[in-house]
């Protein structure tokens, strides 16, 4: 008989962002745009949670925030037929976000999924413009855990602000 499929289990990738060289002395960080853009095959789904820190010039980060989920990401996004609905027929199986400031939940939309990181901070009370940021990314497998999302691409944005 043929080997049975792997029985996949939740796994995370660590995004580590430092700031330190990107501002000036005088300035800090603004967390700005993160978007990715991911397969979701089956009912699998990801969830992001951001934190922020201080590196110091040696490298180490301290005064690690809590942890808070970016917004409005802590939604299945099992509902994935809604999603394949959107792209042509014969398209990707790719599923792509973008922020519905009306809903305050996943829209789905022919562009990559992004979410104002700042925006998360402010509304969880953590610090918004400390030098590092750090986004975990659980990929969750589908219920009957043979199918996984994949992130496909990820980018974030940061400008810089004179420090008050």
């Amino acid at each position: 008989p043929p080997n049975p499929a792997p029985y996949l289990q939740p796994t995370t990738a660590t995004f580590e962002f430092d700031a330190s060289t990107a501002c000036n002395p005088d300035e800090v960080p603004v967390w700005t745009d993160f978007s990715w853009q991911i397969d979701t095959p089956s009912d699998s789904y990801v969830t992001f949670v951001v934190s922020t820190g201080v590196r110091d010039s040696l490298g180490a980060v301290t005064d690690l925030s809590n942890s808070t989920a970016l917004l409005f990401t802590k939604t299945s996004l099992a509902n994935k037929n809604t999603c394949a609905a959107a792209w042509a027929s014969g398209g990707p199986n790719v599923c792509t976000f973008k922020e519905d400031t009306e809903n305050v939940g996943p829209v789905y939309a022919s562009r990559p999924f992004d979410v104002l990181v700042d925006n998360t901070l402010e509304m969880a009370t953590l610090p918004r413009n400390y030098n590092y940021l750090k986004i975990v990314a659980t990929l969750n497998p589908s219920s009957d855990h043979y199918s996984a999302p994949t992130i496909i691409n990820w980018d974030l944005q940061v400008s810089c602000q004179a420090a008050r």
